[in-house]
């Protein structure tokens, strides 16, 4: 009867921490996000400080970044507000394989506002799914990426599902565009296929470019 009890006990224990494992990778991915958003409000505050005699009005698509920026990604239709960073390595694997990753920006692609194609993963399960609605984006709809520097505005043109080697979707384009890409679910695998969501730097939209 001891011996039972004991199992028992082990047995609930195993399950209270399968329980609280996830809850606390969440709980560290929300804390981690909160750095960093703190680090870019501090840091785009000091910058307008320095410019507060100083205000020069500059369109987005002419602000020139030498590497990956803090960048700040926003999408209002499905409530994302998160810190963008740098992908650790050019390989997605160490993406894919690491559950708590935030959005991250492809090293190969370009870089916010420019005139090729911004490319960012993010996951759509586990506790940084930041990206669990983007089949919910639509044509028309806005996503902004903003740097301590401006805000670079795009809008959604298209949704679209591909299979996970085709990589042609994060390869430059002959225009300013952003690339957001995910994992979609199919016959149980959750990462059989992959969602894309394609948007158009507003920039170009306004200036009529095709």
């Amino acid at each position: 009867m001891k011996k039972r009890k004991i199992i028992g006990f082990f047995l609930i224990l195993f399950g209270m921490l399968i329980v609280a494992y996830p809850l606390k990778l969440r709980m560290t991915t929300r804390m981690d996000q909160k750095k960093l958003r703190e680090e870019f409000d501090k840091n785009k505050e000091l910058d307008n400080a320095d410019k507060q005699n100083d205000i020069i009005e500059t369109e987005s698509q002419n602000i020139e970044y030498d590497a990956w920026p803090d960048t700040l990604m926003t999408i209002p239709d499905i409530d994302v507000e998160a810190m963008v960073v740098e992908m650790e390595a050019s390989d997605i694997d160490v993406f894919a394989q690491n559950a708590n990753y935030p959005p991250a920006h492809y090293r190969s692609t370009d870089l916010p506002g420019g005139s090729n194609n911004v490319a960012i993963a993010a996951h759509r399960t586990g506790p940084a799914d930041y990206f669990r609605h983007l089949d919910k984006l639509k044509e028309g709809d806005p996503i902004t990426l903003e740097t301590k520097q401006g805000v670079h505005e795009y809008i959604v043109e298209s949704v679209f599902i591909v299979d996970p080697t085709d990589t042609s979707v994060i390869k430059d384009t002959d225009y300013g565009a952003l690339t957001l890409t995910s994992c979609e679910r199919e016959d149980g695998i959750s990462n059989k296929k992959r969602i894309i969501v394609r948007a158009r730097l507003k920039d170009d939209i306004d200036k009529g470019e095709d």
